[in-house]
């Protein structure tokens, strides 16, 4: 690959091309923790553009979560994707972190729905998900 070569994309490929790199690690089960930062990363801009076109209910959103319990829930959701992604968070190399790997599913899921609800074609492996 040339170092100077440049790339144009935008935040939607950018999401899409997360969540293509997550179908190929969740299905063989091969890396949960790059599984979780990339689905987070993707279900964010995704959340976002969901947001911005006047829909509710995705994931940090849901009806299904009491308002009361809105704040805990995402951090629940945000915590492991942001130990993973940031190095500036305070802990020592012998620290260790609690991860629900079935964080992921719940991700993948949720941001392969706010596609099909944004109304952008599934590629084979997350409509594959879906089943």
């Amino acid at each position: 690959m040339e170092a100077h070569r440049t790339t144009q994309i935008t935040k939607r490929q950018a999401a899409r091309s997360h969540l293509r790199t997550v179908c190929a690690l969740w299905f063989p089960d091969t890396d949960p923790v790059s599984t979780n930062t990339l689905t987070y990363a993707a279900h964010k801009v995704i959340h976002r553009r969901y947001g911005n076109a006047g829909d509710t209910d995705l994931l940090f959103d849901t009806v299904f979560v009491k308002d009361e319990f809105r704040s805990d829930f995402a951090l629940l959701l945000k915590e492991s994707a942001h130990l993973f992604k940031h190095a500036n968070r305070k802990c020592l190399p012998e620290d260790k972190h609690e991860f629900a790997e079935g964080l992921n599913d719940v991700l993948l899921l949720m941001s392969i729905v706010g596609l099909q609800r944004l109304n952008h074609p599934l590629e084979l492996s997350k409509a594959a998900f879906l089943f």
